[in-house]
């Protein structure tokens, strides 16, 4: 009885485990908005779809490793979690160039790549809390 009251305790907290099945399924919705819904609309944002495919095409990327991770993998070694929490930091400093860069860029445009990049900063500061001690050394 007391074993499952605490593994029913520990469902809704994240680990090194569901942590992937976070950053994998937000990495499928970034995939989704920028390879799909944004080059229909690029007047709204200004971003131009050579640069929203390739952006895409990260989010894909980094879905299929975070599910792979989380599907996959056990147990889940450290190298794992640093490789999805430095793929994220530079995905928010491509984000943050392209707001500073970008000349076509408007407004609404400015304020997804700035609203996703503090969006995935937050996952990765998440990631960092997730990432203990003991997952270092595997």
């Amino acid at each position: 009885m007391t074993h499952r009251r605490s593994r029913d305790r520990s469902r809704g907290r994240l680990n090194e485990r569901n942590i992937f099945l976070l950053d994998g399924t937000g990495a499928l919705v970034t995939a989704g908005l920028t390879g799909i819904l944004l080059p229909t609309f690029p007047a709204w944002h200004g971003i131009p779809a050579p640069i929203l495919y390739p952006l895409a095409s990260l989010g894909l990327v980094y879905s299929i490793y975070s599910l792979s991770c989380y599907f996959g993998s056990r147990p889940v070694r450290g190298w794992m979690l640093e490789g999805i929490i430095g793929a994220n930091l530079a995905y928010c400093f491509i984000a943050v160039i392209l707001v500073f860069s970008l000349e076509s860029l408007t407004f609404w445009g400015g304020a997804y790549l700035i609203a996703e990049s503090m969006v995935i900063f937050g996952l990765v500061l998440l990631e960092v809390r997730v990432y203990r001690p003991s997952l270092r050394d595997g």
